[in-house]
C-alpha cells in the first residue's frame, strides 16, 4: 500500500522522488487537499531541490488513499518498528 501511494503521489503531483521521500505526516493537509513540500535535513538524504517550502494541491482520491494507508495494519507495523528502536 505504501509503495502504491508513493507511485500515485509522484504521478499525480509531479513531485520529485527526493521531495516525496522527505514528506512527513505533518506535511499532509487532508482538509485542504494540500501536501506541503518542505526543505529539511533528513537521514535518508531526501531533499527539496528549490530549497523553498511550497504547497502542492492533490486530488480527493489521493487524500482518501493517504487516510486508508494511515488506518492500515501496514502503517501500524511500520510505526511500531520505528518506535521500538
Amino acid at each position: 500500500m505504501r509503495d502504491a501511494f508513493l507511485v500515485v503521489v509522484l504521478y499525480t503531483t509531479g513531485m520529485r522522488i527526493g521531495e516525496a521521500r522527505g514528506l512527513l505526516h505533518e506535511d499532509v493537509r487532508p482538509d485542504e487537499n494540500l501536501v506541503w513540500v518542505t526543505p529539511r535535513n533528513l537521514e535518508n538524504g531526501a531533499r527539496v531541490k528549490s530549497g523553498q517550502p511550497r504547497p502542492v494541491p492533490v486530488p480527493d482520491f489521493l487524500m482518501r488513499m493517504y487516510e486508508d494507508y494511515i488506518a492500515s495494519d501496514e502503517f501500524l507495523l511500520a510505526f511500531k518498528a520505528r518506535t521500538d528502536q
